[in-house]
C-alpha cells in the first residue's frame, strides 16, 4: 500500500447506491490508496458539521450524536466513508467531505435523497456523487460549525476528564485514609516486631560475642600452626632448590645420554646398512652355492655312470672268475671244485693280457684309442661330502675290502683322503676330495693337497 503523500484525490461513489433507512453509507476514498490515519477528515450536511476526525479521534456533531461513524479500521487503505444510521427525510441533501493533509485539502460532494415510490418497498434512500459549487459564505459557516463541533467535543472531553479527575481525587482521598490506617497498624506492628527482634538481636549479639572469643582463640592457634607451616615451607623450598639442582644435573646427564644414544643409533643404522649389504652378498653366495651343489649332483650322476662304465670295461673273464671265486668261497671246498691254486693263474692271466679299463670319460667302442698300461690305477672322487662319492667308492672297492683297506692303507691330507685296494687282481687307489669345492679354498691349497699328480683318473 502507498504511504501518505500530499498528492492525492478524493473520489465519491462511482454510481448511484441505494440503502435502507437503518444505515446509509456515503462512499468516499483516497486515490491512490494511501493511509488517512494521520489526516484530518470533516463531513458536512449543507453547512452543519456532521463529524470531525482529528488526532485519531472522532467528534460527532450536535444533531448527529450516536448516529454517525467512520470506518476507522479501513483508514489505512484510504477509506474515509461516512455511515449515517436511523435516517429520516430531513437527512436528505448534499454532504461535503473534506480531507486535509498538511497544507493540501481535497473535497467531494455526495447527494442523498428519497427513492421513487415504486422502489421504496426495497430501498429508502439513494446516494450519488454531485457536482456542487459551495459559496464562500457557506464555507465560512462550515468552518464555524466545525470549530463549534470541535469545541463542543473538547468541552465534553474536558468535562469527562474533570469528572474523571474528581473520581480520581475521591479515590485518592479514600486511598490516603486507608494508607494512614495501614500506616498506623503497620507502625504498631513494627514496633512490637522491632522490640522482639531487638531482644533476639541482643541474644544473638551475646552469642556472637562468645563465638568471637572462641574464634579469636582458634585464630591464635591457627597463627601458631601457620608459623610452623611457614617454617616447614622454607625447609621445603630449600629441599626443592636442592632437588632442582639435582634435576638439572640429571637433565644434563640425560642430554649426554641422549646424544650418545643418537650416536649409537647412527652407528646402528650404519651397521644395519652393512648387515643388509652382507645379507645381499650372503644371498648371492647361497645362490651360487646352490648352483654349485646342482652342478655337483650332476657330476655325481656322471660319476655313477662312469663307475658303471668302468665295471663294464674291466676284463669280463676276470670278472666272471671273481664272481665264481666269490661263489666258491661261499661254498664248502668239496662243492666248489676249485682250489686256490686254480684261481691264481686266472688273475695272472688277466694281468698279463694287459686289459685296462677305459677311464677319463673315454668310450669303449672298437675305434677307441688303447690306454697306456700302468702299474697302478688311481681314481679321484671329486665333489663335496655327502654327494654320493661314498657309494661310488664302495662300488669300485667292495665294502669289505674298502673297510679293510681304509684301516690299513688310508692316507689323508687337509682336504682329501686316499684308500687302496685290489680290483680284479690290480691295485686300485681311490682318492676322496670332500673339501676341494668349499668356498674360499685357493688353488695353491689344492695343489699342496694333491697326493700325487701322475696317473690319475678324475671322476
Amino acid at each position: 500500500m502507498a504511504t501518505a503523500s500530499n498528492e492525492f484525490k478524493l473520489i465519491g461513489p462511482r454510481r448511484t447506491e441505494e440503502y435502507n433507512r437503518s444505515a446509509v453509507t456515503f462512499s468516499c476514498r483516497l486515490s491512490p490508496e494511501i493511509s488517512a490515519v494521520t489526516m484530518e477528515i470533516r463531513w458536512f450536511k449543507e453547512t452543519d458539521c456532521v463529524c470531525v476526525y482529528k488526532n485519531r479521534q472522532v467528534t460527532e456533531g450536535r444533531r448527529y450524536e450516536g448516529r454517525v461513524s467512520l470506518f476507522t479500521q479501513e483508514l489505512e487503505r484510504g477509506n474515509v466513508s461516512l455511515q449515517l444510521r436511523d435516517c429520516t427525510e430531513s437527512d436528505g441533501g448534499h454532504y461535503l467531505c473534506q480531507v486535509t493533509d498538511g497544507d493540501r485539502t481535497e473535497e467531494t460532494t455526495v447527494g442523498m435523497g428519497e427513492t421513487a415510490p415504486s422502489v421504496q418497498k426495497f430501498f429508502d434512500f439513494w446516494v450519488s456523487q454531485r457536482d456542487r459549487k459551495w459559496t464562500e459564505d457557506e464555507r465560512m459557516k462550515m468552518k464555524i460549525s466545525a470549530l463549534q463541533t470541535e469545541l463542543e467535543g473538547e468541552s465534553k472531553s474536558l468535562q469527562h476528564k474533570d469528572q474523571q479527575l474528581e473520581d480520581y481525587k475521591r479515590q485518592i482521598e479514600n486511598k490516603d485514609t486507608e494508607l494512614r490506617n495501614r500506616e498506623k497498624i503497620i507502625k504498631d506492628t513494627l514496633l512490637e516486631k522491632m522490640g522482639k527482634e531487638l531482644e533476639e538481636r541482643k541474644e544473638q549479639l551475646n552469642s556472637a560475642t562468645e563465638q568471637v572469643k572462641e574464634k579469636t582463640s582458634q585464630l591464635e592457634n591457627m597463627n601458631k600452626l601457620l608459623s610452623e607451616k611457614e617454617t616447614q615451607l622454607k625447609n621445603t623450598d630449600k629441599e626443592l632448590e636442592t632437588s632442582n639442582n639435582k634435576l638439572e644435573t640429571l637433565g644434563q646427564e640425560l642430554q649426554d645420554k641422549k646424544r650418545q644414544l643418537q650416536e649409537m643409533m647412527i652407528v646402528l643404522e650404519q651397521q644395519k646398512t652393512e648387515l643388509a649389504e652382507k645379507n645381499k652378498q650372503l644371498e648371492e653366495k647361497e645362490r651360487l652355492l646352490t648352483e654349485r651343489e646342482t652342478q655337483l649332483m650332476e657330476r655325481d650322476k656322471q660319476l655313477q655312470e662312469k663307475t658303471k662304465q668302468l665295471q663294464e670295461q674291466t676284463d669280463p673273464e676276470s670278472s666272471a672268475a671273481i664272481r665264481r671265486r666269490n661263489s666258491k668261497e661261499a661254498l664248502p671246498p668239496y662243492m666248489s671244485g676249485e682250489t686256490q691254486d686254480s684261481a691264481a693263474p686266472i688273475r695272472r692271466r688277466n694281468s698279463m693280457e694287459g686289459i685296462r679299463p677305459k677311464l677319463g670319460g673315454e668310450s669303449s667302442g672298437p675305434h677307441s684309442p688303447v690306454s697306456v698300461p700302468v702299474a697302478e690305477l688311481r681314481l679321484v672322487l671329486l665333489g663335496r661330502t655327502g654327494s654320493g662319492k661314498s657309494a661310488a667308492g664302495t662300488t669300485i672297492l667292495s665294502r669289505e675290502e674298502r673297510n679293510q683297506a681304509a684301516t690299513a692303507t688310508s692316507t689323508s691330507t687337509q682336504q682329501s683322503e686316499s684308500t687302496q685296494g685290489e680290483v680284479a687282481g690290480r691295485k686300485v687307489t681311490v682318492v676322496d676330495t670332500p673339501d676341494w669345492f668349499s668356498p674360499g679354498l685357493s688353488l695353491e691349497k689344492l695343489r699342496q693337497d694333491d697326493p700325487t699328480p701322475s696317473s690319475w683318473s678324475y671322476l
